[in-house]
């Protein structure tokens, strides 16, 4: 069973049109996901959330607070357990 991926998704990976349509246009882009991909995302998040509590150097971790493609910024400032981190700019902004 393939589930299909919001469509929507396509117009946040950039403000300039052409991009947008040159990465619909990608046959490389997965428009469906199956449900083997699914279950091997889950799992890599779920060994991504134990490893990450073992970074022990100074992290910077930036993510705009209105990014919709990556989720997790607020996440990985729980998870991650070392002094000296930074954790989400709300106010980058794409293209500066």
């Amino acid at each position: 069973m393939k589930r299909k991926i919001d469509p929507k998704l396509s117009t946040e990976i950039s403000r300039d049109p052409n991009v947008v349509t040159v990465y619909e246009d990608d046959p490389l882009v997965l428009s469906k996901i199956t449900f083997k991909l699914g279950t091997e995302l889950i799992a890599a998040n779920m060994q991504a959330k134990k490893l990450v509590s073992q970074i022990r150097i100074p992290t910077l971790v930036q993510s705009r607070s209105s990014d919709s493609l990556v989720l997790g910024a607020d996440e990985l400032d729980e998870l991650m357990s070392m002094p000296d981190k930074t954790v989400n700019y709300p106010s980058l902004s794409e293209g500066g």
